[in-house]
C-alpha cells in the first residue's frame, strides 16, 4: 500500500474511516462488517492489511505523529517519498523512518549540533500551500513556546523541498492506548493523565486548541510521564481543505459536515455539526480519553463512522464500572455533557477536580460514608449490630475506659426528601454535607450547606445509572 503523496484524500478518507470502524469490533464480526461496507474492493483489502499490521503492533494508523517504533522496521513499502538514512535536513541526520499517516511521515534522527536524539515530521504534500504553511509555522512556535512539562517539546521547525517539517523531542515509551491496554489501577491512571489535563490547560490559556486530542497522541515517556502532541496539525488539515487565509485560530471558524478533520471516537458533538467550536471541544474529547483509559473502551462505539457520529450527538455513554470512586465518575460523565454548557468550561476546572479526587481518595484506604447502602443485606447489619453491642457491654465494665463521645449531642434530622437517600459525606468542618437522592425518580448528586437545609441537585440527571 501507498501512503504520503501517492494516497488521494478521499481515498484516504475512505480507508482510514473504514480501518477505525472495524478496529472498534471484534475479530470475528470484522468480516462481515467489511464485505457490507462502501468503498472498492482495493480500499477493503487494505484495510485488511492494515488491521493484520495492528494485531502485531505496527499499524501506521494506530500511531501519532510522534510515536517511536522499531527503528528496524521496514517501511519501504508504506510510502513512496522516504528520506534515505544518513540525509540531512539542516543540522539533523535522518536515521530511520518510524511510521507513515495521512498527516506525513515521522523519522528518528540525530541533532549534529547537540548530539541529541530528535523526531522530526515532514508534512503531506497535500498540506503544503502557502497558506497552510505559514499558519503551521506560527501555530508551531506558540506551541514551543508552551514550555510545560507534559506537553511534547518542539524545537525547530523548516522546510524540505517545499514541504514543511517539525523537530520534537523524541519518546519511544508509546502511547496512552498503549499504556491503558494494561489493566492498571485507576489511581495510576489519574496520576498519568491529570498532567496532560493541566498541559491543555496552559495551552488553552495562550488560546491554543489542540482540536484531535485522542489517547494515539497522548505519549508516554520510558520514566512513565505523559505528553500530549500534535498541537496544531488537525486545525492545519482542516484550513487545507477550505483553502483559508493565512492567520492564528481563534476558534470561531466553522466545519462543513463534509470535511470533518479529526478521530471520529474523540469528536466533539459541536465538531461532528460542523458548529463553532472552543477550549470546550477539547475537554470533551480528553473526556473521551479518561473513559477509555480508566475501562479499555471508547464511550461511544457504532458499526462505521456515521454511527459512532451519530451515538455521540444522541446517545449516553454506558455507565462507568461502580468500583471506581464517586467523584471521579462525576468529573468523566460532566467532562462528556452533550451540551458544551453542562461541561466543564475550562480544562483548568477539570484539572483541579482530578486533583481533588485523589486527594479525598488516600491509596490504600477507603472513604467512611455515612448511612447505609440498601444493597447491604439484613444478616450483614444483624451481625454489626451484634458486634457493636458487644463491644459496648464490655467497655461498660469499666467505668475508667467509658466516655460517651455523644453525652451532649443533639440529633437534628437533616433532610425530608421523597425516596431513598444515601451514601451521605460530611465535610471535615461539619458544615457541609453530599449524598445520593432518588428524589424525582433517579439517582443524582445533592450538596449543601447543613444549617441552611437549602441542598442542590448538582448532577441533574446525568449522573451514572447505579
Amino acid at each position: 500500500m501507498q501512503w504520503g503523496a501517492t494516497v488521494e484524500p478521499e481515498r484516504w478518507r475512505n480507508i482510514e474511516e473504514l480501518y477505525h470502524a472495524a478496529r472498534d469490533l471484534e475479530p470475528s464480526d470484522r468480516a462481515a462488517f467489511l464485505e457490507g461496507a462502501s468503498g472498492s474492493a482495493e480500499v477493503r483489502r487494505e484495510v485488511v492489511s492494515l488491521l493484520e499490521q495492528s494485531e502485531a503492533g505496527s499499524s501506521p494508523l494506530d500511531r501519532p505523529a510522534w510515536e517511536g517504533a522499531d527503528p528496524s522496521e521496514d517501511f519501504s513499502q508504506t510510502t513512496s517519498s522516504l528520506l534515505s538514512s544518513g540525509t540531512l535536513l539542516g543540522p539533523y541526520r535522518i536515521e530511520n523512518a518510524l511510521g507513515a499517516g495521512g498527516m506525513g511521515v515521522v523519522y528518528s534522527a540525530h541533532d549534529t549540533r547537540l548530539g541529541r536524539p530528535v523526531a522530526i515530521k515532514c508534512l503531506s504534500e497535500r498540506l503544503t500551500d502557502a497558506a497552510a504553511r505559514t499558519r503551521f509555522r506560527r501555530e508551531s512556535q506558540m506551541a514551543s513556546a508552551l514550555n510545560h512539562p507534559h506537553v511534547l517539546i518542539v524545537h525547530d521547525v523548516g522546510d524540505c523541498d517545499g514541504r514543511p517539517y517539525i523537530v520534537t523531542e523524541l519518546l519511544t515509551g508509546g502511547t496512552v492506548r498503549d499504556w491503558a491496554r494494561q489493566k492498571r489501577p485507576w489511581r495510576q491512571t489519574i496520576e498519568l493523565l491529570v498532567g496532560v489535563a493541566d498541559g491543555l490547560a496552559a495551552a488553552h490559556v495562550v488560546g491554543i486548541l489542540h482540536r484531535d486530542v485522542k489517547s494515539a497522541n497522548i505519549l508516554v515517556s520510558e520514566d512513565g510521564q505523559a505528553k500530549l502532541a500534535d498541537f496544531g496539525l488537525a486545525k492545519l488539515a482542516e484550513q487545507s481543505e477550505h483553502a483559508a487565509q493565512p492567520g492564528i485560530a481563534t476558534g470561531e471558524e466553522h466545519t462543513g459536515i463534509g470535511v470533518i478533520v479529526g478521530t471520529i471516537p474523540y469528536l466533539s458533538p459541536e465538531r461532528i455539526l460542523g458548529q463553532a467550536v472552543d477550549a470546550r471541544s477539547d475537554i470533551f474529547s480528553f473526556g473521551v480519553v479518561l473513559y477509555e483509559a480508566l475501562t479499555g473502551r471508547r464511550p461511544f462505539a457504532g458499526e462505521d463512522g456515521a454511527a459512532i457520529a451519530r451515538n455521540i450527538l444522541h446517545e449516553a455513554c454506558p455507565p462507568l464500572p461502580p468500583e471506581l470512586p464517586l467523584e471521579l465518575r462525576g468529573v468523566v460523565t460532566k467532562a462528556l455533557a452533550k451540551s458544551s454548557d453542562e461541561r466543564y468550561q475550562s480544562m483548568r476546572e477539570l484539572a483541579v477536580d482530578l486533583k481533588r479526587v485523589l486527594q479525598a481518595s488516600p491509596a490504600g484506604t477507603r472513604k467512611l460514608r455515612i448511612g447505609f447502602h440498601r444493597r447491604w443485606t439484613a444478616p450483614a447489619l444483624a451481625g454489626l449490630v451484634i458486634a457493636a453491642s458487644a463491644a459496648a457491654y464490655l467497655i461498660r465494665q469499666n467505668d475508667y475506659f467509658w466516655r460517651n463521645p455523644l453525652d451532649k449531642a443533639r440529633i437534628e434530622q437533616v433532610t425530608d426528601f421523597e425516596g431513598d437517600e444515601l451514601d451521605a459525606d460530611l465535610s471535615r468542618d461539619g458544615k457541609w454535607m453530599t449524598f445520593l437522592s432518588d428524589r424525582g425518580g433517579r439517582f443524582n448528586a445533592w450538596v449543601g450547606q447543613i444549617a441552611s437545609g437549602d441542598f442542590v441537585n448538582v448532577t441533574k440527571g446525568r449522573f451514572p445509572t447505579l
